[in-house]
């Protein structure tokens, strides 16, 4: 069984060789995150103004004064979500299983900066879109049922981001079925390991947060021990196949 501190120990052996690529790498996901985020409150910032204008002309004595406005409102907000969501569905979740993919191949002492973007390239990024959209949607729909529910399903989905980042040509449903059956039993090791980190999180606001993007990678290489670990039990208990996971190749 593998231990906390042993998964944590291999990530630090990793990062002593590639810590400023995997640093790089976060920096850059974090740049594009910031990026959107400015898009979405654009967006919402003009549908402000352009209310604020329309408010202007509003008169109590008058209803139909009131439509324009609340039309606005409703096109804003509607635009607003619909920013955010693709936001999330088409860049940020195709980041994430690139960055996952980066810290995967950091194992293998491969710091390819540009694997980051491995999602976008032709042929494989719409099954990436789709599987990360199913695990976003799945999550969201179970954390409708309070908060516990929804955390239960982020742990069980763990796999999903590395399972689609290793093999971007897996069918969706299948990438859950591993992920469903090979975190069985491993949900509680998984959210103590979150919580491992609390101490470095809690120290990192004493920089404004600013010190949270340097303990990223740390999070990142540990995480991607974990699944190496994962993927090895799946393999060996029969849930998935090595043409499944067919892993990464050594450096050159």
């Amino acid at each position: 069984m593998i231990t906390r501190e042993a998964l944590k120990n291999n990530a630090k052996n990793v990062l002593s060789k590639h810590y400023w690529m995997g640093f790089a790498a976060c920096l850059v996901v974090s740049a594009i995150t910031g990026a959107a985020s400015g898009i979405s409150s654009g967006v919402n910032m003009l549908s402000g103004v352009a209310r604020i204008g329309l408010g202007a002309t509003y008169d109590p004595h008058n209803i139909s004064s009131v439509i324009p406005f609340l039309g606005l409102s409703i096109i804003g907000m509607i635009i607003f979500y619909s920013v955010i969501i693709a936001m999330a569905f088409f860049v940020m979740n195709p980041l994430t299983a690139g960055l996952t993919r980066f810290f995967s191949l950091l194992r293998k002492d491969r710091d390819e900066l540009t694997e980051v973007f491995y999602a976008f390239k032709q042929g494989r990024y719409m099954n990436v879109v789709k599987t990360m959209a199913a695990e976003s949607v799945f999550i969201w729909l179970w954390s409708l049922l309070f908060v516990i529910p929804g955390i239960i399903k982020t742990l069980e989905y763990f796999m999903v981001p590395y399972i689609i980042a290793e093999n971007p040509d897996i069918e969706w449903r299948r990438a859950f079925d591993i992920t469903k059956k090979t975190m069985d039993g491993e949900k509680s090791f998984l959210f103590v390991l979150h919580l491992s980190f609390i101490g470095w999180i809690l120290l990192s606001f004493l920089t404004c947060g600013f010190g949270a993007i340097f303990l990223t990678p740390y999070i990142n290489a540990t995480m991607a021990e974990y699944y190496a670990y994962l993927r090895t039990k799946a393999i060996t208990l029969g849930i998935a196949t090595v043409e499944e996971l067919p892993g990464y190749p050594e450096a050159a």
